[in-house]
């Protein structure tokens, strides 16, 4: 059995930053809670789309858990975790 490794690189929000206010917090939380097992969700954060799953599970709860505080200010990451691998499949 092979693995690959993923990694986050996001483009101007840190992953899992859902409501695209800067800052992963309760407010993603509560929107990915929301849109538990739905289709169609900006919450469906992994995989990333196009070749995203099409429903908001486990391993998107990991990547917004993953990014819990991080925010995206003036271009550069603080607070919070720091980006790195996370998921293998």
């Amino acid at each position: 059995m092979s693995s690959t490794v993923v990694l986050l690189e996001p483009e101007g929000l840190a992953s899992g930053d859902i409501t695209g206010e800067g800052i992963v917090d309760i407010d993603d939380l509560v929107r990915m809670a929301d849109d538990w097992l739905q289709s169609g969700s900006l919450a469906d954060i992994y995989p990333a789309p196009p070749d995203g799953d099409d429903i908001v599970n486990l391993q998107d709860f990991a990547v917004l858990a993953e990014n819990w505080l991080a925010f995206y200010s003036g271009g550069q990451f603080g607070g919070g975790l720091a980006l790195r691998p996370i998921l293998s499949r």
